[in-house]
């Protein structure tokens, strides 16, 4: 399993500070713990600790912060002048080697990272006198560790005075020593101008440990900055802006390929623009969709994909097909998103070869959305979005094996395929759908500005002059001419999806051929319509060619044109009278099926144009799992949270359109960043305002509110189900005024007078609350509870009603029932047992 740990060499910097140049402890640890809580609060579950933080604080000191906040150790860093010569200086090198290697187990880490440090006069030496001397250094503390038990391994150091950078020198070292393994630390060949990836090839069967690190150039005067080979000053980058984004994912896929189960140590560099907290989550989610990507990686896909023009033409359009895609999958922009339509069309221009290029309609819609869409309510990117689609559909290909069955079975009832085999016949498809099922936005975008724009001129919510988009001569969006024939795409399109789903014929052709106006009459435009018109016009001129290109028209073409059309008319058209269809199902239709379902999970990482889309929260990222059948899929938010029924909704919604359990039998979830995970991280980064047993147990103590709660209510009702059994059971609403309820513990005692601290606290400890406190206690946590009942849409109703969110109890204190009074008596009651809990005590203020 891969996990996550964190370099905090530069986190250490201040507290050094304060321990050398101010001589003050006591400030030096509390900076030392601050910078803990950080790697906690991000999420890290390990640091790289250095010698350094175990000679100034003491190891005992160290492990006590570590432990205190569930931190492990995934490897101890020791440094010194390993290329000296002196023998005085390799005597003291070597001890204080041994003595890492025991330092190194009492922290509990099987990993012991040798970093070398240039020493004054070093540039006289040869570069064989260099490793020379390391050699000699480095052999007898490798091999005590080996015979401790313990991973001895060093890096290709950035300074190029210790020639350890080339892959080729720190070969000629480790290779020398019987026992050294490597840290292979992603950034610093970047110096050398060797590649990452072939870096981590060769060294892959050595390395015990591994360093994830983004480099960036930088000017002549930055301080603290490496000089590469060719004299440029680089320095390292927050984690997936700079040299190394388009390399991590394959990087990952390698490391995970290669069987590695260790610790990736994220080495960390601040953005300026977010600032520590922040810049950590950042690194941390960054890593973490990495990690989670390369689980179900492209990688294997294109590996098995033997594409046609490759086979027969000697072209690797295959690798550059695979190249851009992993290079959008690291950074997700518009430019990277260009480069994957160019090389998809790039890769079939033989096949789709015509008078001008289709990404002149796509530069089209990207020009709609940036600009006219900005005069509209609602309206997301959908240039980025449609190559995330494509995307996401591939990766369920490779790691579904029902979806796989599916499609082969599918392709195999139409007889002969015109590409290499089932995986290109479906990449061919699926790119064509994925990437262009969004191609007639722009008329959408139109329809909606003329809509509003009357809607304001009227000023008048009374009336609605209905305009709509219409054609003097519609036959020429649905036929084309073609030799001594036309082709009518409303005829091909029934025909295509009356044999793939069973419909009749004749009656879809009907409705299909009344589209339009059904638009125009419900005032609204169905883009995936004019997307499908939109292909099939733009390679209409195929059906001209030669035997094989009017087939991969009539055929691959019209299949893709027909999954674009019923990404939106299936579920608008076909579900309803007189149609009524049931879920689709993958057999009938699995390039429909596919994009139906991509199209409605890819809401992450869309820019909002429109207005009001601007003023809601979105997706920033999103976690996708494929394992043992199931799929899960789990949106991150920051600084808010999606609409209360978005993850219901959507599981929903899929239910609905699609028959989920013969590809997914394990199920399929849909999961989101929830307002009280929000509170939890906004709790945990008041440092100043509570004391650290709380924010390491917030958690912990908002369950055992919970638990005490369903005490109390088995004591008064013990014949009663619990409402609420487990944490689990209760809605994020529920959990969030737990934990709300454990946060306002602090306010109250602070309004009493009073304090928690650790116990042994100087103060006066407070054994009980007097009853008068109590019920005036009682009062406040009341009122709280309005207030947060309120902010979450809360409303009094006669009835309880969670799903309405209706309450009796919205009321004044002195008007609540007895027994709900002292409900609210309770909770203060628990405020000393459970503080107690969790190591605390309350204590009077002098």
């Amino acid at each position: 399993m891969l996990r996550l740990s964190l370099m905090t060499m530069s986190m250490f910097i201040p507290v050094i500070i304060k321990i050398k140049m101010e001589q003050d402890m006591e400030d030096a640890l509390e900076l030392y713990g601050e910078m803990l809580d950080l790697a906690a609060d991000a999420g890290f579950e390990a640091v790289d600790v250095t010698s350094m933080e175990l000679d100034m604080i003491g190891k005992e000191t160290v492990k006590e912060y570590l432990e205190a906040r569930g931190l492990k150790v995934s490897s101890l860093i020791y440094s010194n002048q390993f290329a000296s010569t002196d023998e005085e200086k390799c005597r003291e090198i070597v001890e204080g080697g041994k003595n890492a290697v025991e330092q190194a187990i009492y922290l509990e880490t099987k990993v012991l990272m040798l970093v070398p440090q240039v020493h004054e006069g070093i540039e006289q030496f040869s570069a064989e006198e260099v490793q020379r001397a390391l050699i000699g250094n480095l052999t007898p503390v490798t091999a005590y560790a080996v015979e401790k038990g313990i991973h001895s391994v060093i890096e290709d150091t950035p300074d190029l005075r210790l020639h350890l950078c080339r892959a080729e020198d720190l070969a000629r070292v480790v290779d020398a020593i019987p026992g050294q393994e490597v840290v292979y630390d992603s950034g610093n060949m970047v110096l050398v101008d060797e590649d990452p990836i072939k870096y981590y090839e060769r060294f892959a069967q050595k390395t015990a440990h591994i360093h994830l690190k983004d480099m960036m150039e930088v000017p002549e005067t930055a301080r603290f900055a490496d000089t590469a080979e060719d004299g440029r000053k680089m320095t390292g980058a927050p984690s997936g802006t700079g040299m190394l984004a388009e390399a991590f994912p394959a990087l990952m896929e390698r490391i995970r390929e290669n069987g590695y189960d260790g610790y990736l140590t994220v080495e960390f560099a601040k953005d300026e623009e977010l600032g520590y907290p922040d810049s950590l989550k950042r690194a941390k989610t960054y890593f973490d969709r990495i990690i989670s990507d390369s689980e179900i990686s492209v990688r294997p896909f294109f590996d098995s994909l033997e594409m046609r023009e490759d086979r027969e033409n000697g072209h690797c359009y295959g690798i550059y097909m695979r190249e851009a895609l992993q290079a959008f999958a690291a950074k997700g922009t518009k430019q990277t998103a260009g480069e994957v339509y160019e090389t998809f069309l790039d890769c079939y221009k033989h096949t789709l070869s015509g008078d001008d290029n289709f990404v002149d309609l796509l530069d089209t819609l990207r020009g709609y959305e940036e600009n006219a869409a900005l005069l509209i309510d609602k309206q997301r990117d959908h240039y980025v979005h449609s190559v995330n689609v494509f995307l996401l559909g591939i990766r369920i290909y490779q790691n579904s094996e029902n979806f796989r069955k599916a499609t082969a079975q599918f392709l195999g009832q139409k007889g002969e395929l015109s590409f290499s085999g089932v995986q290109e016949e479906f990449f061919f498809r699926w790119g064509m759908a994925a990437l262009f099922h969004d191609i007639g936005y722009p008329v959408e975008i139109t329809n909606n500005q003329i809509r509003k724009f009357i809607r304001t001129v009227l000023a008048d919510e009374k009336r609605d002059a209905e305009p709509y988009i219409g054609y003097h001569k519609e036959d020429c969006l649905t036929e084309l001419p073609c030799r001594d024939q036309k082709l009518n795409f409303t005829a091909m399109l029934s025909r295509h999806i009356a044999d793939t789903l069973d419909v009749r014929e004749d009656l879809l052709e009907n409705t299909l051929a009344g589209f339009v106006a059904d638009m125009q009459s419900n005032g609204h435009v169905d883009h995936g319509y004019y997307s499908a018109l939109a292909l099939l016009q733009h390679y209409g001129f195929m059906a001209e060619g030669d035997g094989a290109s009017a087939k991969i028209y009539r055929e691959a073409v019209l299949d893709a044109a027909s999954a674009i059309l019923l990404h939106n008319y299936y579920k608008h058209v076909l579900q309803k009278p007189p149609f009524a269809l049931p879920p689709l199902s993958a057999e009938r239709h699995p390039i429909g099926y596919l994009l139906i379902l991509c199209d409605e999970l890819q809401e992450w990482n869309r820019q909002a144009y429109g207005i009001e889309d601007k003023k809601k929260v979105h997706a920033a990222d999103c976690k996708i799992r494929m394992d043992a059948g199931c799929l899960k899929v789990h949106y991150v938010t920051y600084g808010g949270v999606l609409a209360e029924d978005f993850c219901a909704k959507k599981e929903r919604t899929l239910r609905q359109l699609l028959v989920l359990d013969n590809i997914f039998p394990g199920g399929v979830t849909v999961s989101a960043t929830t307002r009280s995970d929000i509170l939890l991280s906004d709790i945990r980064s008041d440092r100043e305002k509570l004391p650290r047993p709380f924010l390491e147990n917030v958690e912990k103590l908002s369950r055992r509110i919970h638990e005490r709660y369903n005490e109390a209510q088995r004591a008064s009702h013990p014949d009663r189900e619990l409402q609420y059994p487990d944490w689990e059971s209760l809605s994020d609403d529920l959990k969030y005024s737990n934990i709300r309820q454990a946060r306002a513990y602090f306010g109250y005692l602070q309004a009493a007078g009073m304090y928690a601290a650790p116990e042994g606290d100087a103060g006066q400890e407070v054994l009980e609350f007097p009853p008068e406190l109590t019920e005036a206690l009682a009062r406040k946590e009341h009122e709280s509870w309005i207030a947060e009942r309120t902010d979450n849409g809360w409303k009094y109703g006669a009835e309880k009603d969670v799903q309405k969110k209706l309450s009796p109890y919205l009321i004044p204190y002195d008007e609540l029932p007895e027994d709900v009074r002292q409900m609210d008596r309770d909770a203060i009651d628990n405020i000393l047992p459970l503080f107690h809990e969790i190591g605390l005590r309350v204590y009077r203020m002098r």
